[in-house]
């Protein structure tokens, strides 16, 4: 994904999940060209603890990005799926 792209959809996620979200710490990992994530070079990363609220509230809005979520020990990682949509909610921008 593209730095944009992700500052968009995490804008959305913190805003419409926030509440739910105990976030530690958020950051945007290099992804290499080879990993097969097309479209972008960059992923969210976030160390934080998600309940099934958080969770319930999240899913809808990484279907919506075409997203995968994964959690590596204590690390929710957000990728674009190799199928993934590029569109980005003008909303998203507004805010």
């Amino acid at each position: 994904m593209k730095r944009w792209e992700i500052i968009d959809i995490l804008r959305e996620i913190l805003r419409a999940c926030g509440p739910h979200i105990n976030v530690g710490m958020v950051w945007l990992k290099g992804v290499p060209e080879s990993a097969g994530i097309g479209n972008g070079t960059y992923q969210i990363v976030i160390r934080a603890t998600f309940d099934e609220k958080a969770l319930s509230c999240v899913e809808p809005i990484i279907e919506k990005y075409g997203l995968k979520m994964t959690q590596d020990d204590g690390l929710w990682i957000f990728t674009k799926k190799e199928n993934g949509s590029e569109t980005v909610a003008a909303s998203a921008s507004a805010a």
